[in-house]
């Protein structure tokens, strides 16, 4: 007969091998992650669940989950290209879904692709530029803010490239800066393999820098800042970061985290709940700036063009929600999507895809630190989100003509 002893240790035996296979589980991800049908958030759609949205050019989708970098191609499902190889620290923690997801750390990595095969990627404090190809991860830059305490290094629309194959982007950290200490923007000039400070605010002038985007119509590099009123502009330069002309600044106004380019103007949300959030406009011939004749609830976050003068906007925070905003700054729901508990690291919002869009027929969005239990990207037809928006859907003459450089 078995011993007291002899069941005990079996039984842990057992119970550890249990553990293990549910922890090579959690930190395993798939191979592939297909489009689903799925009714969520009030419309029909499809979802790629557990994948969190990157970047969008040339029909080609880039997202992650955890470490894990995915591509998908035309209307195909997405699949895993590769997966990274973090710094040693407490991010190896975002390594288990279910820490990751729990903590709020589904932004763990920002992709920003370089060609089809050749990426550079932000994580743990350091960008990594990888070749698809050969399978080289060259460690190029760390990052000077980040950590806990520190920050998250650089926002999602903080990254850019010009046409000429210039890489951008600009600092973020949360701690307030001591004297001597400055907020920087850093370029490339040879495809990120060495970045350089390009230009500088003392700590006291701004708190960080919110979206660094190249304007592909008058070619040149926009950025904006916050937090405080007097942090907060917005603002262009025409020799690649040395120097900048500020359109706007000195109130909420302009605070914000991305813009939206088009012929004849360049526009953004204000990311604020001190005031109201709302649209605003800048005209490139007489620099008058307009604003939406309505707000948003929440913090106003992310923009993007989807062709005719039209966007897709986002708030987050108090607020998860998708909106359509028009040419004349008419803004419109979409759908929305519950909260869940707050998280450890971040707030609830919903993410879009960076890089100027060509005409698609596909709207994609990433909700993170919702209600649902992970993150995911939705794609809705151009045609659902008019209809969801109660707004008739332009000819798709009128959809291509003001939007494309």
């Amino acid at each position: 007969m078995m011993t007291r002893a002899w069941s005990a240790i079996v039984i842990a035996a057992v119970g550890g091998f249990i553990l293990l296979v549910l922890a090579f589980q959690d930190v395993t991800t798939p191979s592939a992650v297909p489009w689903s049908a799925v009714d969520d958030a009030g419309g029909h759609m499809e979802r790629a669940a557990g994948l969190v949205l990157q970047d969008e050019r040339h029909g080609v989708l880039w997202a992650s989950d955890g470490f894990s970098i995915y591509r998908s191609e035309g209307d195909r499902g997405f699949l895993k290209v590769h997966r990274v190889t973090p710094p040693l620290g407490l991010i190896w923690a975002a390594s288990f879904r279910t820490l990751r997801n729990f903590l709020g750390l589904e932004e763990t990595i920002e992709v920003f692709p370089l060609e089809r095969d050749l990426l550079l990627v932000f994580v743990g404090g350091e960008i990594q530029r990888i070749d698809l190809k050969s399978g080289e991860t060259e460690v190029v830059h760390r990052l000077r803010y980040y950590g806990r305490g520190e920050g998250r290094g650089v926002m999602p629309f903080g990254i850019t490239a010009d046409d000429q194959g210039r890489v951008y982007y600009g600092e973020y950290m949360t701690r307030r800066l001591q004297e001597g200490e400055t907020v920087a923007l850093f370029r490339s000039d040879d495809q990120g393999r060495n970045f350089e400070i390009v230009y500088e605010f003392p700590a006291i002038v701004v708190r960080h820098i919110h979206a660094v985007q190249w304007d592909p119509f008058d070619e040149v590099l926009w950025m904006g800042t916050g937090d405080g009123d007097e942090q907060s502009r917005v603002g262009y330069s025409k020799d690649f970061g040395e120097t900048f002309l500020w359109v706007g600044q000195g109130s909420q106004d302009f605070r914000t985290v991305s813009f939206v380019f088009a012929e004849d103007q360049v526009a953004w949300l204000s990311d604020t709940v001190e005031v109201p959030s709302r649209a605003l406009r800048w005209h490139r011939d007489d620099w008058e700036i307009q604003t939406s004749p309505g707000n948003l609830p929440g913090h106003g976050l992310y923009l993007r063009a989807i062709g005719g003068g039209f966007s897709l906007g986002t708030t987050a925070e108090e607020v998860v929600s998708l909106w359509l905003i028009g040419p004349e700054l008419g803004m419109d729901e979409i759908m929305d999507w519950p909260l869940g508990k707050e998280r450890m690291s971040g707030f609830a919002t919903l993410r879009l895809a960076r890089s100027h869009p060509e005409a698609s027929d596909w709207l994609h969005f990433s909700p993170l630190r919702v209600a649902a239990k992970q993150p995911s990207i939705y794609r809705l037809s151009r045609h659902a989100a008019f209809a969801a928006a109660g707004v008739d859907l332009p000819s798709e003459r009128h959809l291509l003509s003001r939007d494309d450089p």
